[in-house]
């Protein structure tokens, strides 16, 4: 019976071993099936973007607060002259170029007035001058048809010089009133510049009235005019990122418009700053002026920022923490650390997708994204 009992429990040694042999090898087998080329400990999931350069630039936009018809306030600014013609009166309408007022200096309208007083006096003496040598000529060629042969020789004489003293006089005198004519001519030519022109086609709103002759007073509205067809746009400009003579684009009445800034007092000392700006439209259509309307349909985008060659980068790599910006760099090894940048400008109100990078980064770092 013990023999029975010892071979048993052999048996079931026997078969513990053959059972716990069998799982080792199915577990063996399982760890095969894992590829090992799929394990990959340096690669992340990180999403990024790289340093580059480009041209950086920026869009920004304002809305209208008002539009207006072109209008102007004409002034001279010449000193000594008098009014010595009006050309148009309050309502016509004008075309650029044409001359509402003119005017005469004081030393050139009392020269031009003794130089045509002048040319007067010489053409009258010209005229009574031909008539006398005519007479004096026809009297001598008489005394020939009545002489001796001898005197005739003389008289003859006589008429021959009297003829060639009045072709002398003839040419003295046309000589000079030819002179004065081109010196009245220039004069006139001068005055011509005197003149007060409209700028643009218009109408006329109002024109001084004076004596002919009387003094312009400086710094003084002479006329004013408005334009029919041109039309310009108050905008805000508070944050001050629009300047005088920047192209814009206007949109009014589901119309695009492009314009320029015309005033802009950015670039003035603070105490004579502004946060008003003026845009004139660039268009040949005419715009129709817009009344009682919310400055909300009018809006005013340009670009107000542009830097060649610059360093830039997705604004999603970027982190603002104690007003220093932040962005981790991902080294080729895999690494990743956080290094602080200098920024010159964050795209906010146009593409908004880049960062123009004063220092911190070079071309060709590889950033990782945290906003993206």
């Amino acid at each position: 019976m013990y023999k029975s009992k010892a071979k048993a429990g052999w048996l079931a040694l026997a078969l513990c071993m053959i059972i716990l042999t069998g799982c080792g090898k199915k577990q063996s087998a399982e760890t095969d099936l894992i590829d090992p080329s799929t394990i990959v400990t340096t690669e992340t999931n990180y999403h990024t973007t790289t340093v580059h350069r480009g041209t950086y630039t920026e869009e920004s936009q304002t809305s209208g607060i008002v539009t207006f018809p072109v209008s102007s306030d004409l002034e001279w600014d010449r000193t000594g002259c008098r009014f010595a013609e009006y050309c148009v009166q309050k309502g016509n309408k004008v075309s650029e170029g044409d001359v509402l007022i003119r005017f005469a200096s004081e030393e050139s309208l009392l020269d031009l007035e003794e130089m045509q007083l002048e040319l007067e006096r010489l053409q009258a003496e010209y005229e009574t001058g031909i008539e006398n040598w005519e007479e004096d000529i026809d009297e001598a060629v008489q005394e020939t048809w009545d002489v001796t042969s001898y005197a005739w020789v003389r008289a003859d004489l006589e008429v021959q010089r009297l003829e060639a003293a009045y072709a002398q006089y003839q040419c003295d005198m046309e000589h000079q009133i030819e002179t004065l004519e081109k010196s009245i001519k220039k004069r006139q030519k001068e005055a011509d510049k005197n003149v007060l022109k409209a700028p643009y086609d218009g109408v006329i709103d109002y024109i001084t009235t004076a004596e002919m002759g009387t003094k312009v007073p400086l710094n003084t509205t002479l006329v004013s005019m408005h334009s029919e067809t041109r039309i310009v746009v108050g905008a805000d400009n508070a944050s001050g990122k629009f300047s005088y003579n920047q192209e814009v684009m206007v949109r009014l009445r589901e119309r695009s418009f492009e314009g320029r800034i015309i005033a802009a007092s950015n670039i003035l000392p603070t105490n004579c700053k502004s946060d008003y700006m003026v845009i004139e439209l660039e268009s040949e259509e005419g715009v129709e002026f817009l009344t009682n309307r919310p400055a909300s349909s009018i809006t005013v985008t340009g670009e107000t920022l542009s830097v060649e060659d610059a360093l830039m980068a997705s604004r999603s790599a970027f982190t603002l923490a104690g007003g220093t910006y932040y962005v981790q760099i991902l080294e080729e090894n895999g690494a990743v650390h956080q290094r602080p940048v200098t920024i010159g400008s964050v795209n906010n109100n146009g593409n908004g997708t880049d960062v123009w990078i004063l220092d911190g980064v070079d071309e060709g770092d590889t950033l990782i994204l945290t906003n993206g």
